[in-house]
């Protein structure tokens, strides 16, 4: 019901929807939640509706995490954990400007800090750096969430804000001047192959990673699918996006690389009037063959999807570990909370495929021309005798550490 009042663009009966308990992240049969299609109709108050349930939904499912979480990490020894991050391309010019980064994540009984420089990496060569530390209590979780500190510029904000109306507006124009864009990992016909070594004499192959031997494998079956959708957008929109991808595809990256990561408060000074909504495109489909369901596929409701899919097929390589002291779970659960990057979604669905072993090593398709390798490449329990490494430091005032619309 809420993904038809969308497509009908129907507002008020979204707001009940919504009221009543409907789920904002739902998705459609075709993959698409329900903010893409709020986004790809083009009507601003469904979009601000939807944004501030989703708002509400994760600050529910926080809640739920917690004890998970807490008691995970209780039954933990305190440690020190390091994660690198390598983005790699197949497209020359391209791999030479990809970022890279490597996250520290330390641990004191429910204490948590990950200190990391790259935030905001979304494939399109723009990302910003800073000295950050991503600082948790994961008792406070509902009351106090994640803390950014940016040490640099002796500033912090919280990763996840009370949500207000300036921020949804932001937030709204932000969607509204982009394709939406959908991508999955396709792993139903996963399976793994034993990683071979030598030319005369070969053997399985067998990397020491850290202080680990980790039997290495290839992941076959993987697919990344990819779409964009950009009926809500105008014609030049769609050639200036195109155009910037087709020079980023050629090594042409913009200078503008790493923009400055401390912006001004208040309404961003990019959007200087909102979007307006779009007209409806007339209803050429009856109630009566709509219930009937004579219209294969997507009924043809609201605005015609104009939809580019890419395919692609990796054989991403795996490092398992069989004796790791931490639990695959708990090392998911901790990136949930924390981690900046927005492909961990990707990361965990793959994971959870693999047989038993901790991944130390792993390529991850995160887009059609860009593969992560993540590496666990770093271990040790670790004591702390004080519990002012993992708070905001009293100097420190409050500011804005990086854009909330893009998160």
């Amino acid at each position: 019901p809420l993904l038809l009042a969308v497509r009908l663009g129907r507002a008020e009966c979204v707001s009940v929807l919504l009221f009543h308990g409907a789920k904002a992240d739902a998705k459609s049969a075709a993959g698409w939640h329900v903010l893409d299609e709020a986004v790809c109709c083009a009507q601003r108050p469904i979009i601000l509706s939807i944004l501030r349930a989703i708002h509400d939904e994760e600050d529910l499912e926080m809640h739920k995490l917690k004890p998970q979480l807490v008691t995970a990490l209780q039954c933990l020894p305190d440690f020190y954990v390091e994660i690198k991050w390598e983005f790699c391309s197949w497209v020359p010019l391209l791999s030479r400007v990809l970022p890279s980064d490597v996250c520290r994540i330390y641990k004191k009984d429910v204490l948590v800090r990950m200190d990391a420089t790259l935030l905001n990496f979304n494939g399109e060569a723009r990302w910003n750096r800073g000295e950050l530390s991503y600082l948790c209590d994961c008792r406070k979780l509902e009351k106090t969430p994640v803390i950014v500190v940016d040490r640099q510029k002796a500033i912090y904000q919280l990763l996840k804000p009370r949500v207000t109306d300036g921020m949804l507006q932001d937030t709204a124009n932000y969607r509204m001047g982009k394709d939406v864009t959908y991508s999955r990992i396709s792993t139903k016909t996963i399976s793994l192959e034993q990683c071979r070594k030598g030319w005369l004499w070969r053997g399985d192959r067998v990397d020491v990673i850290g202080a680990y031997s980790c039997p290495v494998y290839n992941v076959l079956g993987v697919t990344l699918v990819s779409q964009r959708r950009t009926e809500h957008l105008a014609e030049e929109d769609v050639k200036r996006l195109e155009t910037f991808r087709q020079s980023l595809r050629e090594g042409d990256v913009p200078q503008a690389t790493e923009p400055e990561n401390v912006a001004p408060a208040g309404r961003d000074d990019e959007y200087e009037e909102d979007r307006p909504s779009l007209p409806l495109p007339p209803l050429h489909i009856s109630w009566e063959e709509y219930i009937s369901g004579e219209s294969k596929g997507n009924p043809p409701i609201g605005r015609k999807p104009r939809v580019s899919e890419d395919r692609r097929h990796f054989k991403p390589v795996v490092a398992l570990c069989s004796d790791f002291p931490i639990p695959t779970d708990t090392v998911l659960q901790i990136l949930e909370v924390i981690a900046p990057y927005k492909h961990f979604q990707k990361f965990r669905d793959l994971v959870k495929r693999l047989p038993q072993g901790f991944p130390m090593k792993l390529e991850l398709p995160v887009y059609p021309t860009i593969t992560a390798k993540v590496t666990f490449q770093a271990f040790e329990l670790r004591s702390y005798d004080s519990e002012s490494f993992f708070a905001v430091p009293e100097n420190f005032r409050q500011g804005r550490v990086f854009d909330l619309n893009q998160q």
